[in-house]
């Protein structure tokens, strides 16, 4: 093999690690009402959530529309066991906790993983009854 040959297949091999380390996972949603989601609260609107590939620990969800920027960390994250990774089942779900919407898990099939999240307990503490229903918003992307 002549030496051009392997400094350029060199090359394309450290561009392809390269490139796969900085890829990401980018996943859209259409938020119908407001809710918060960790110290972030969003309006109506449509959103783009980012997740690093290849992250090590807990990763922070970079949340992106309407005009405002914001990092959130989840306070669990779990694989979902599931080798098969299906984009078409990707989902937001909320709580809805005496009136307002929480953010309390985020399933990226594309990437096979949970990310969940907890409702501020000044907000489960309101009042001794509170209602609390869930609600699931498709996320689109890969």
């Amino acid at each position: 093999m002549s030496m051009n040959r392997i400094l350029t297949l060199g090359l394309v091999t450290i561009t392809a690690l390269v490139g796969t380390a900085q890829a990401e996972v980018h996943a859209n949603f259409h938020l119908p009402f407001y809710a918060h989601w960790g110290q972030v609260t969003l309006a109506p609107g449509d959103y783009k959530i980012s997740i690093p590939d290849g992250y090590r620990g807990t990763p922070k969800l970079l949340i992106e529309g309407k005009g405002k920027t914001g990092y959130i960390q989840p306070q669990v994250t779990e694989a979902d066991g599931n080798s098969t990774k299906d984009p078409e089942h990707s989902y937001l779900q909320f709580a809805k906790v005496n009136g307002a919407y929480f953010v309390t898990q985020y399933r990226s099939a594309a990437i096979g993983e949970t990310f969940r999240f907890t409702v501020p307990k000044q907000a489960r503490h309101r009042s001794e009854k509170a209602d609390q229903d869930t609600v699931k918003i498709g996320v689109g992307g890969n």
